[in-house]
């Protein structure tokens, strides 16, 4: 023992590096490696037939459904929900096959052609909607267009991660340019492009929920910093802040206060303003909100303002929330995400955008009204030092970007993205700004005919004057749940799915017209089928 603790330390060395040695040449010699060059869903080879087989399903698909008075839609609305009664019990067992850890070496699992995953999503077809039907009239467009389609597969071939500068300088510059240039063409001011000559600037998100969050994450910790700089409340961990808007905002807002975390939401309750016949915010109403919760001690943090709600595209008035936002020290956000798109037309600009250069950020999705789409959403900022400052992260692996220049992390909430703004070049490019504006103001022109002639029955009542692609109504005499068996009959009878909502407290059907080729023939259709399909049902129905 004693010679073992008396040993030379460079004996020791040498019989460590002696050991490392062997163990290292084991490890340098050549293990058989698991052959996976014969599997077909790794192949290029294989990938190039399936796409092309795939790429005409995918145009067969979609030529059907234009050729259709109404493309197939989903099982019939039960109770106001879906049946449910696709069968994903196939895929259901092809998905324990893959999980099961009990196979042997001799038996591995097995796998199939591309055709067969095809053949097994239109095995539960009846149990998708499908948003690309011209019977497809609920909620907002969600609209697809070749040329994004392409674009999407050629952005996903490069499939990099795109967090940074330095991982991927051409499609972060690209999408800084791409953002300013749908700024241009909505007719934004210069003040919300990325230059060196604007503190402003823009990105794209998954979708306009995002762009709404990031905003009030910066307008809350700006709002914090400011706090501890005037009052002394350095280290206050909380603060009292309220955040507004309309009842009739998307709910988007509320899950934003919810992941921002500590904001209140306050929501003002609207009515029908005869003036322009919708049920926009008034300004009055949100100003004397706000002074009463200042007087309790509350902290007016954002205002968020609507354009093109959901239940009746009422455009809430910007200038006036503008003012009242200066007023308080509030951030004023715009969601814009439907109707915005309808800046891209000069003529319909002042009705969406009159005083958008007063506000401090706007979202306006792309996937929407501009046919780029899921996945693609625009917000524009008068103040992204700010976004970054409260967003920018980084790490020893990550080199900062060159000055001047914005790494796509620090303006965003996720990391890893995917390169949307080429599917957002392709479609500038390949559709053109000439095509979105023509399909805008087809839809603009189609829903005031729809309403002209819905206004002319006797037994429908229109809610509110059409507004950018949106009707809404309601059978006159009929209770709330006689409306809603009406819109399940649309549905189940004639493969037309309108959506639904409540305005003041009442339940109204509304039309929105999504398909990009939509005609005047489409629409007199949707007439004929809610005239006939009402006709049958009223001497039955339950009158209010």
């Amino acid at each position: 023992m004693h010679r073992l603790l008396n040993r030379q330390p460079s004996t020791t060395a040498a019989c460590t590096a002696s050991l490392n040695a062997v163990r290292f040449a084991n490890m340098s010699s050549r293990k058989v490696l698991p052959d996976i060059s014969s599997n077909n869903g790794l192949s290029w080879k294989v990938f190039r037939d399936d796409a092309h087989k795939l790429i005409d399903h995918i145009a067969d698909r979609h030529e059907a459904a234009e050729a259709a008075v109404t493309g197939s839609l989903c099982e019939p609305l039960v109770g106001g929900h879906w049946s449910g009664k696709a069968d994903l019990s196939g895929m259901e067992r092809v998905l324990e096959d893959c999980a099961a850890t009990s196979r042997s070496t001799h038996d591995p699992p097995t796998t199939s052609p591309f055709s067969s995953v095809v053949e097994d999503v239109q095995s539960i077809s009846s149990g998708l909607i499908d948003w690309q039907s011209k019977g497809f009239m609920s909620f907002f467009p969600g609209q697809l267009s070749p040329a994004a389609m392409l674009g999407e597969l050629l952005a996903l071939s490069y499939n990099h991660a795109g967090f940074a500068w330095s991982t991927c300088p051409a499609s972060t510059e690209l999408e800084f340019r791409v953002v300013n240039t749908m700024g241009r063409l909505l007719g934004l001011p210069a003040a919300f492009a990325t230059s060196a000559d604007s503190s402003g600037g823009g990105s794209i998100h998954p979708n306009a929920t995002e762009g709404l969050l990031v905003a009030m994450i910066a307008a809350r910790d700006e709002k914090k910093r400011l706090l501890a700089l005037n009052q002394g409340q350095a280290g206050t961990s909380s603060f009292p802040f309220t955040c507004y808007t309309s009842d009739q905002s998307h709910f988007s807002v509320e899950k934003a206060c919810k992941m921002a975390g500590g904001i209140t939401l306050r929501k003002v309750k609207t009515i029908l303003d005869p003036r322009c016949e919708n049920y926009p915010l008034h300004p009055t109403t949100l100003e004397e909100m706000i002074v009463e919760d200042m007087m309790n001690g509350q902290i007016p943090l954002m205002i968020v303002g609507t354009v093109g709600t959901t239940a009746t595209c009422a455009i809430d008035p910007t200038r006036q929330l503008a003012s009242i936002a200066k007023n308080a020290g509030a951030w004023l956000h715009i969601d814009a995400a439907y109707a915005g798109a309808a800046a891209l037309c000069p003529e319909l600009r002042p009705i969406v955008f009159d005083g958008i250069e007063l506000c401090d950020s706007v979202s306006v999705n792309g996937s929407k009204w501009m046919a780029m789409s899921m996945g693609c959403s625009f917000f524009f900022t008068q103040h992204l030092s700010l976004i970054t400052k409260a967003l920018s992260c980084g790490a020893s692996y990550v080199p900062q970007p060159p000055p001047g220049v914005h790494d796509l992390k620090d303006v965003s909430i996720g990391m890893a993205r995917p390169w949307t703004s080429l599917k957002v070049y392709s479609v500038l490019r390949c559709v053109g700004v000439d095509a979105l504006q023509g399909m805008i103001r087809r839809h603009v022109i189609l829903a005031e005919y729809l309403d002209a002639k819905l206004r002319a029955h006797p037994s429908i009542d229109c809610v509110v004057r059409p507004v950018l692609g949106l009707v809404v109504f309601r059978v006159r005499m009929l209770s709330d749940e006689s409306n809603a068996e009406l819109q399940r009959r649309l549905s189940a009878h004639r493969n037309i799915l309108v959506g639904a909502s409540r305005v003041d407290t009442r339940f109204v059907l509304r039309v929105s017209l999504a398909h990009i080729h939509l005609t005047y023939d489409d629409v007199d259709n949707i007439y004929i089928a809610i005239s006939e399909e009402l006709k049958k049902f009223e001497s039955t129905a339950h009158v209010q």
